[in-house]
């Protein structure tokens, strides 16, 4: 009986402090779109270098689970964007993950310079990557500060839609201060019930 609570306690204590994290995707709210004069517009949104159209726009995202995440696996951010049927097929743009929060700089993620020819509503061409390892850093830097963060679509040629925005996250996260309550208490009952068939054998042999 001893030796099989050893044992128990010993899987617990490994479960408990070889493994504080656990990976799954992490749930990320789209925000809104916004343009750099007039703040929220309803996608989708027109880009060219004429004013009053915006050459860029801005994606923000929100993180419930912010302050949980332990480390990144990986980060892949794609916006949506297809041609005005101008036949022109000059159009070109990058996407950033923008770094304001913690003052560093932005950073590319993916770009296009091929044309939108053909490109549709029903068929857009999905500018998007993988945030590259090295970046992690600063991406967790920033989404923690406040559970916000945002990309832009740079337009750098041409005029187009841009029609959506799509961040996907795979971190590890940090169980709550109750999970290690939990898992403290679990701990403490192993430990009890051991010390007392202890005690029961050593009375039994008095």
């Amino acid at each position: 009986m001893r030796h099989a609570l050893l044992r128990h306690l010993g899987v617990w204590a490994v479960l408990a402090f070889s493994q504080p994290c656990w990976a799954t995707p992490i749930t990320i709210n789209f925000e809104g779109a916004f343009v750099p004069s007039g703040g929220e517009q309803p996608l989708p949104i027109y880009v060219d270098n004429n004013e009053p159209n915006p050459d860029s726009v801005r994606f923000r995202f929100s993180v419930p689970d912010a302050a949980l995440i332990g480390s990144l696996n990986s980060v892949r951010v794609s916006v949506d964007v297809y041609d005005d049927d101008d036949n022109q097929n000059n159009e070109t743009g990058n996407v950033v993950f923008i770094l304001n929060e913690i003052g560093q700089p932005n950073f590319e993620v993916a770009s296009f310079g091929s044309g939108l020819n053909g490109t549709t509503s029903e068929n857009p061409l999905t500018v998007g990557d993988f945030v590259n390892p090295e970046d992690f850093a600063n991406v967790l830097a920033e989404i923690q500060g406040d559970g916000i963060f945002f990309i832009r679509l740079n337009r750098t040629g041409g005029d187009y839609f841009v029609q959506d925005a799509i961040v996907e996250i795979d971190a590890n996260l940090v169980p709550e201060p109750a999970s290690w309550i939990l898992i403290g208490l679990g701990l403490g009952s192993l430990l009890i019930a051991c010390c007392v068939g202890r005690a029961r054998h050593f009375i039994s042999r008095q």
